[in-house]
């Protein structure tokens, strides 16, 4: 065996490897940075989204077919009787849209949602306020509340309901910030989180679990933003 040409050969193919390594690593490194381009456009596009939809308010659990035939006018008379403090605010709803969670049909027995737009965005922002402090109840129902976002800033911010619902049966004082942040106090002042992953830790070690929460935890809800919810710029 001619030794000396195969040690020549293996080094042929180390090069070939290496080479290939680096073009390899060429790639991910411009994978990685149009995915963080991509990433950034995302983002442009929600945030434009979420303003175009800043005078609107989501509302989940009406009982279907009970706004009857004129929704706008429903909800004008029965929000000043949900939240009395709305009363004397001159609520000027400008459309209403209604979503069919089966489809064409009709089920009067499920809640659906109803995404409602009002003329000011200080009168959305009122009937957001009172329905943080208290959630109303038709026909046995619980009415929520929230802002109308995008699909990928609610992804985002669903994201964090885990470590809200851990800060919640902690008894930790937080509030969800737009478009995903969460802060969450720390003796006087608040620490601010992006990573959900990173706030579940912190909570888990800033407060553990008392048994009593613990068997409460087991048995909680998902997580809505009828609480510790922050606004848009």
């Amino acid at each position: 065996m001619n030794w000396f040409k195969f040690d020549v050969y293996i080094c042929l193919r180390r090069s070939d490897v290496n080479d290939l390594r680096g073009a390899v690593e060429g790639k991910s490194s411009t994978l990685d940075s149009h995915d963080h381009t991509l990433q950034e456009i995302e983002g442009r596009l929600a945030d434009m989204e979420d303003r175009n939809r800043r005078c609107n308010v989501r509302v989940v659990g009406v009982k279907e077919g009970l706004e009857g035939s004129n929704a706008i006018q429903y909800l004008s008379r029965s929000l000043p009787k949900w939240f009395p403090s709305l009363a004397g605010v001159q609520i000027e709803i400008m459309r209403v849209h209604r979503i069919y969670s089966d489809g064409p049909r009709r089920n009067t027995t499920t809640s659906r949602t109803l995404i409602f737009n009002v003329l000011r965005h200080t009168t959305r922002q009122l009937i957001l306020q009172a329905a943080w402090k208290s959630t109303p109840v038709v026909e046995g129902r619980k009415i929520r509340f929230s802002p109308d976002y995008s699909n990928y800033t609610v992804k985002r911010r669903q994201a964090f309901y885990p470590a809200m619902d851990s800060a919640r049966v902690r008894g930790l004082d937080f509030f969800l910030l737009y478009p995903a942040t969460l802060k969450i106090r720390d003796g006087p002042q608040y620490r601010a989180f992006t990573s959900a992953g990173e706030a579940e830790e912190y909570i888990n070690r800033a407060a553990p679990l008392p048994l009593v929460a613990a068997r409460r935890a087991d048995a909680s809800v998902p997580a809505t933003e009828d609480a510790g919810e922050g606004d848009q710029d």
